[in-house]
C-alpha cells in the first residue's frame, strides 16, 4: 500500500437467513451466503476469490511491463 492508504472498516449485516451483505466506505457491496445461494459468494468461494485476486493484482505490474498496459488476464483457482 502507498503512504496514506489505509484499510477502511467494513460492515456486515444479516440480510436473510444465513446471508450477510458486506458494505465498504465507497458503497461497494458483497453478498455472503451458503454454497449455491443465488447472487451470493460462499465463504469458500470468498477464499478462492481472494487467492485469484491477490495473485492477479500482484503479477499485473510485471506483466504490463512486458506486454504493455493493454492486456487480458485471467486467474483461475481450482477448488479440487
Amino acid at each position: 500500500m502507498k503512504d496514506g492508504d489505509e484499510l477502511q472498516d467494513l460492515v456486515a449485516e444479516r440480510t436473510a437467513n444465513k446471508t450477510l451483505t458486506v458494505t465498504d466506505s465507497t458503497g461497494a457491496t458483497l453478498k455472503i451466503g451458503p454454497l449455491g445461494a443465488a447472487g451470493a459468494f460462499s465463504p469458500g468461494e470468498l477464499l478462492q476469490a481472494a487467492i485469484a485476486g491477490c495473485t492477479a493484482l500482484s503479477a499485473e505490474a510485471q506483466i504490463a511491463n512486458v506486454l504493455g498496459e493493454d492486456f487480458e488476464m485471467r486467474a483461475v483457482v481450482n477448488a479440487n
